[in-house]
């Protein structure tokens, strides 16, 4: 059996690994918000990503509207002005795709798609313009309006995905946070029922061994020499019965010296006074009388003087 110390170093010990190990359970499940808090982050780097290519294909095709419409007013400066500008736009349009195919290829590969065939389709466009050629100028347009309407579909697809996605992982989110909440409350008590029940079992191992003892020296104080002594353990308790047992030995020797004769083991003067103090107190509280018998030894100093104190003490038992 452990001794009490190691008992309690043990209590202690265990606490310990129980909030460690509950430490390390709420900690995994702490863990699991940075994830769906990095997807969700995510998830807006994504909206601005195609919020910013939305934005650098309406500049560039609204350049494209203002080239045409200089081409037919026969405004070449102001056309030529635009072209130069076009390659600039054009690059930070695809700038903005490329960021985007990192989660959308397919659909990045249908923009640029598009893009070369309406870009294939303005200068045949801009030539039909210049000719005045009506009938080729109307399907050419239509064409072109047709890529960039398909353009604007594909962007809007991307951003409902997107959108979607990002609903599903706000729900996964809050279904993780409702899991994490379940599990740290059963966790939480747990531990501490865990940690109830370690403490009841060695504080019972202490408190129930330290009553007995407790109860056996009080009844040592009060004069009982027939106790019931805590058992020999391997304890301190074990240590503390054995110097009860030492003590109620003690007290019983003490007690013989006290209210008894060595030589004749009758009682003595003050066995005698308390005797009858009790004798007489018992006998007015139930009315009864009281008799004493008196007995002496008559010449026993003559015995003692003349055939020795130790025929005096065999005559005297």
């Amino acid at each position: 059996m452990l001794s009490v110390r190691g008992r309690l170093f043990a209590f202690c010990i265990g606490l310990l690994l129980l909030l460690g190990a509950s430490n390390l359970l709420l900690g995994y499940l702490i863990e699991q918000g940075p994830e769906y808090q990095q997807l969700q982050q995510e998830q807006y780097r994504r909206f601005e990503v195609i919020s910013s290519a939305q934005e650098a294909m309406g500049i560039y095709r609204n350049r494209y509207g203002l080239l045409n419409g200089a081409l037919v007013a026969g405004d070449i400066k102001s056309a030529n002005a635009i072209r130069e500008g076009l390659p600039a736009l054009r690059e930070q349009l695809d700038r903005n795709l490329s960021q985007m195919q990192s989660f959308d290829v397919s659909g990045v590969s249908k923009v640029h798609e598009l893009l070369r065939g309406a870009e294939e389709t303005v200068p045949v466009l801009h030539a039909a313009l210049i000719k005045r050629d009506q009938s080729a100028t109307e399907g050419l347009s239509l064409r072109l309006r047709e890529y960039m309407l398909t353009i604007e579909e594909l962007f809007s697809a991307a951003n409902l995905r997107e959108r979607e996605r990002a609903e599903q992982v706000q729900e996964e989110a809050r279904a993780q946070a409702a899991f994490g909440v379940r599990w740290s409350r059963l966790i939480i008590v747990c531990a501490a029922a865990v940690g109830l029940l370690l403490a009841i079992v060695v504080v019972q191992s202490i408190i129930r061994p330290l009553y007995a003892t407790t109860l056996a020296i009080r009844s040592v104080n009060a004069g009982e020499t027939e106790i019931d002594l805590p058992p020999d353990s391997k304890d301190e308790f074990g240590d503390m019965a054995v110097a009860l047992r030492q003590f109620r030995d003690q007290a019983e020797r003490l007690r013989q010296l006290a209210y008894y004769d060595p030589l004749t083991g009758l009682g003595n003067r003050a066995q005698s006074e308390e005797s009858l103090r009790r004798a007489i107190d018992q006998a007015r509280a139930s009315g009864k009388s009281l008799a004493l018998l008196y007995l002496d030894l008559d010449n026993f100093r003559a015995i003692n003087d003349s055939l020795s104190h130790s025929a005096g003490d065999q005559y005297l038992c």
